[in-house]
């Protein structure tokens, strides 16, 4: 039977994943800062090799994500912004994923105009934006997570006290998330989901609740739990399964 006991207590540790990951991702963007706050005058786009080590020990705590790096804005380095994203590949080499940001050419990644990254910017505040098919081209289906990256050299300030000069974050493929998280939501018995801020469903254990449709209105007699991380709109949804 569905007890909101159970369902309060699912909520508190999928925020604990969620948290321990944004947490880590704090971390990396006060790495990554402060790696490229050693370069003297005007950063350049070799300075962002700088941060490898930090996309590495990330991807090291996290082998089940995809990809992790930052992010710049355009003007930081050069017109058109820079994109440092760095997978680990199966002989455990990191690698730099390759992007296009030359405007009017093919395969041009106007990335500041993505949710992941244009909230960040605008807002401060870390986002989560998904489920959705990555930009690489190999259909694989996944959400982005970013935090502010600010510029640790500012006024001589440690890293994570300046401007805000882009993100840093992680792709996490939706088959890696799974393990992770649906035998969470299995625990409770009834139809439950794991829910964004816009209402589009991140992980369901049932086939009421399909990854990547929409919530339009909570089932009736619901729980609903707000899950209490970096104010990113995530929820828990749980209602009596329908067959029974």
């Amino acid at each position: 039977m569905m007890t909101d006991d159970s369902v309060q207590e699912v909520a508190a540790q999928i925020t604990r994943w969620f948290s321990d990951l944004f947490d880590d991702l704090v971390q990396l963007a006060d790495e990554s800062a402060a790696a490229m706050a050693t370069a003297r005058g005007r950063l350049s786009s070799r300075d962002l090799k700088a941060i490898e080590p930090a996309a590495g020990r990330f991807l090291d705590k996290h082998p089940e994500h995809e990809a992790a790096g930052i992010i710049l804005r355009p003007g930081i380095i050069g017109a058109q912004g820079e994109i440092e994203w760095w997978n680990r590949e199966a002989d455990g080499r990191l690698r730099t994923l390759p992007f296009t940001l030359t405007p009017n050419t093919a395969g041009f990644y106007d990335f500041e105009t993505l949710e992941w990254f244009s909230n960040v910017i605008t807002t401060g505040r870390p986002t989560l934006t998904g489920p959705y098919v990555d930009y690489a081209g190999m259909d694989k289906y996944i959400i982005t997570t970013t935090v502010p990256l600010r510029d640790g050299t500012a006024a001589g300030g440690p890293a994570g006290a300046g401007d805000i000069i882009g993100a840093a974050g992680c792709d996490i493929e939706m088959r890696a998330l799974e393990p992770a998280l649906m035998p969470l939501l299995r625990r409770i018995d009834a139809d439950a989901a794991l829910v964004s801020q816009h209402d589009r469903i991140v992980l369901g254990n049932s086939g009421r609740f399909l990854v990547g449709n929409r919530v339009t209105s909570p089932p009736a007699q619901a729980h609903i739990v707000e899950l209490p991380v970096h104010e990113l709109g995530l929820r828990l949804i749980a209602a009596p399964a329908e067959n029974r």
